[in-house]
């Protein structure tokens, strides 16, 4: 089906819904996935009434249990999320970010947090998947949050362990050296990434001293 055609049953399903409907699949076309998590935290006990009507109405498909949006479905309804405000679809988003972080699923929730300056859930993705994606070695998908996160806030402690943790693993030995000592003398000794700080920098200054001999 052409998209322009695709469109205009898109506006004539659309029309034919309730004003909350039309809300809450909206908020559906921000999620890159969905899931009962995610779900519940948008809609509570109501979400399985929504995934309901909304594959009744269209929306929706439905395969067993599980409900996807089609692509175009999700473009029409993303260009719709202007007549609900800027306030309310950056809430949703923010909610459908922590839920993808409640389950550990950091590159959903990284790619909304990119999406929408959701600048404490980037910061929320490093401190708490750094050490699993480092220990993977996918050093870029660690630089693609690095970018985000160092637009936020570059001088929070999480931003600035990773930028170091990146140059010590791609053999930019000097570079690491320099941004940890900086670090390590401004933390203040009870931050909870002090003695991870202070670690690091204890093995790049022996690492330092196996190089001078």
């Amino acid at each position: 089906m052409p998209e322009t055609l695709h469109e205009y049953f898109a506006e004539e399903l659309y029309h034919g819904l309730r004003e909350d409907l039309r809300w809450q699949l909206s908020q559906l076309a921000l999620a890159p996935t969905l899931d009962e998590h995610l779900l519940r935290a948008l809609f509570g006990t109501s979400a399985q009434m929504i995934l309901e009507e909304g594959h009744h109405s269209g929306f929706l498909n439905k395969d067993g249990s599980s409900y996807e949006m089609h692509p175009l479905l999700r473009q029409f309804l993303r260009v719709k999320l202007a007549d609900f405000g800027p306030e309310k679809t950056r809430e949703t988003a923010r909610i459908i970010g922590e839920s993808y972080a409640d389950q550990f699923r950091w590159s959903e929730a990284a790619s909304v947090a990119a999406e929408f300056g959701l600048f404490q859930l980037i910061l929320r993705v490093l401190e708490e998947a750094l050490d699993s994606v480092l220990s993977e070695g996918r050093i870029t998908t660690i630089n693609r949050w690095l970018e985000i996160a160092e637009h936020a806030s570059p001088t929070a402690p999480i931003v600035r362990l990773a930028a170091i943790e990146i140059a010590f693993r791609t053999g930019r030995w000097e570079t690491a050296r320099a941004k940890v000592t900086q670090l390590a003398q401004s933390i203040p000794e009870d931050h909870k990434l002090a003695s991870r700080i202070y670690l690091r920098a204890g093995q790049i200054a022996h690492l330092d001293d196996r190089l001078d001999e």
